[in-house]
Parts: C-alpha cells; sequence; structure tokens
C-alpha cells in the first residue's frame, strides 16, 4: 500500500496484491490519481484498477484478466506571453481554449500460451468497452475535439512451431471488430 501527498493538491494511493491458491496465482493492482495541478482550471483525475488470475493446466498457462481505467482532466489552455510580461500570475493566465477529456474503459482478456517452451498454441480473446472525451487546443486558434462511444471484441490463435534453437514458424489468424461510434472535429476560432 503506498500514500502520497504533494503540493498542487497531488494525492495518490496505491495497492498491490498477490497471491497464490490452490493451483492459482492472483494479482490485484489498484491506483487513485488526484492532481488539482499548478494552472489555474486544471486538474487530473485518474482511477485504474487491475486483476489478474492465472493457473497451469496440462501443457498451458491459462489467464484471465480484467482491468478497469477512468479519468477526467482539464488544462488551462497556452499562456499568453504579454500576460505574463505585464506581470500577472502565471497559475491563473490563460489565452484560447482550455484542453479537457475523460474516458472510461472496461477490459476482458483470456489468454492461453504453452507451458514449457515456445511451441504450442497461442490463443487471446478480449472485450472492451470505450467511452472517451477530448479536447485539445493546437495552436492559438485550433481545437480538436473528439468523442469516442465504442465495443471492441477480438481474439487471435497461433500455433507456433520450433526448429531447434535457430528458427520457429508461426501460423495463425487474428479478427477484430468495433461496434459504436467515433468524432473529430477540428473547430477554428477566426478574430
Amino acid at each position: 500500500i503506498g500514500v502520497s501527498v504533494e503540493r498542487y493538491g497531488l494525492r495518490r494511493t496505491s495497492l498491490v496484491l498477490s497471491n497464490q491458491f490452490e493451483g492459482f496465482e492472483s494479482l490485484l493492482v489498484g491506483d487513485i490519481y488526484r492532481n488539482d495541478g499548478y494552472r489555474h482550471a486544471s486538474k487530473t483525475d485518474r482511477d485504474n484498477l487491475f486483476w489478474k488470475l492465472s493457473a497451469q493446466r496440462g501443457d498451458g498457462l491459462y489467464s484471465l484478466r480484467l482491468s478497469h481505467y477512468e479519468a477526467d482532466f482539464a488544462a488551462a489552455g497556452y499562456l499568453s506571453l504579454p500576460a505574463l510580461e505585464a506581470g500577472l500570475d502565471p497559475r491563473s493566465t490563460q489565452f484560447n481554449n482550455p484542453g479537457f477529456g475523460s474516458a472510461k474503459r472496461n477490459s476482458l482478456v483470456f489468454n492461453r500460451t504453452p507451458a514449457n517452451g515456445e511451441e504450442g498454441w497461442y490463443l487471446t480473446a478480449y472485450a472492451e468497452q470505450l467511452e472517451r472525451a477530448r479536447g485539445i487546443s493546437t495552436s492559438a486558434i485550433q481545437h480538436t475535439v473528439g468523442y469516442d462511444d465504442r465495443d471492441i471484441f477480438g481474439g487471435r490463435i497461433a500455433q507456433n512451431i520450433v526448429f531447434g534453437d535457430r528458427a520457429s514458424l508461426t501460423v495463425g489468424a487474428d479478427i477484430r471488430r468495433d461496434r459504436g461510434d467515433a468524432l473529430r472535429q477540428i473547430y477554428v476560432n477566426r478574430l
């Protein structure tokens, strides 16, 4: 367990737990991060949770991973050089459009690899949910905004054949399907 508190409202708590029981290995990692930011109207909040359960069965190593990530941030935009030269506080000076964003990502992944050596069958299957909104000031007059709301599914299977310690040949297939919406738009402020 780790806890830290620093300047400008930065707070962080982390947790790592691992254990073995009845042939299974478990790893749990959690992280909560909060930062009020140095600049006016800036902040970052992040939550991350990861859990992996793995076991060897026969000639394979199997694992199941679950993860959750959530973030929210705001950025203060560019600093105006004339305002700074005039003596204004750099923490409160903002010029043009601020940045912003939020994201939520949940995933489930199943893996199978050979238990001994590199030769054998490899398998991965995954599902992911992604929700994201982001705005970035790319210059003094442009603002790029993007939105995502997607479900992602996929998998891959491969057979790896090893020829001594000199070469290997992997044959397989990979498939992925995205379902949902995504939008990117550039806004221009013409003065």
